[in-house]
């Protein structure tokens, strides 16, 4: 459990973790301590950003992003389909 998590939405992140992040209202925080059946951990907080449902206005970028991104795999895919009709391959099976 221990390590830096950034940009990870509250479901997420470890059941044990989590009523220590929801009982603070000020930002940066370090939470009481958390028993766990390895020990005691401390979650240190020092940013948090609220939930959003995304739309065009919010997340224009991250839209974009995962467009381009289909754009290319779909790309990709029709150029290695188009090479395998030019390239002879012979399988050799035991």
């Amino acid at each position: 459990m221990s390590g830096t998590y950034n940009q990870i939405p509250l479901n997420n992140i470890n059941l044990i973790i989590q009523p220590g992040l929801k009982n603070y209202s000020s930002i940066p925080f370090i939470s009481s301590p958390i028993e766990t059946s390895e020990g005691y951990l401390f979650v240190y907080c020092y940013d948090h950003q609220e939930e959003i449902t995304p739309n065009l206005k919010n997340s224009w970028n991250m839209i974009y992003q995962y467009a381009k991104q289909n754009k290319q795999n779909n790309m990709l895919v029709t150029f290695v389909d188009n090479l395998k009709n030019d390239v002879f391959i012979k399988l050799f099976y035991n």
